[in-house]
């Protein structure tokens, strides 16, 4: 019997939804030209984003970080062939699904206790339907 892995994080929100939500068509193309470019050398992304424009690579981390909630990682962009620029993403698979706290960034979780004194993890409503 063929087993069929589930993604690690249910997503909430997909790729090109978190992508339209951040970037303009006209900075998606940007990004992705920068991408192809940094995927066509060998120079590593700690040197490379020096040569990314400030505020696009601001939008880009917000864009990667929310994508990484959600489960999905590594980003790779690529030209479609109506001339559309693009950027795929992996989805983390699993057999053992996880919950936001797995691909949290907060290590260790910046979870607060609640009033009672139990501990609260940082994506989780708070009382008060604060978060």
């Amino acid at each position: 019997m063929l087993r069929r892995m589930q993604p690690l994080i249910i997503p909430e929100r997909l790729p090109g939804r978190i992508v339209r939500e951040n970037m303009n068509p006209d900075e998606l193309k940007l990004i992705a030209g920068f991408l192809m470019s940094y995927q066509r050398g060998e120079v590593g992304w700690d040197s490379y984003r020096l040569k990314v424009p400030s505020e696009l690579l601001a939008k880009f981390e917000k864009m990667i970080l929310e994508c990484r909630k959600n489960g999905f990682v590594n980003p790779v962009a690529f030209i479609s062939p109506e001339g559309q620029y693009k950027i795929t993403w992996l989805q983390i698979l699993s057999a053992n699904p996880g919950d936001k706290c797995t691909m949290c960034i907060n290590k260790p979780c910046a979870g607060k206790d609640d009033v009672k004194g139990a501990f609260r993890r940082c994506w989780e409503k708070q009382q008060g339907g604060r978060s």
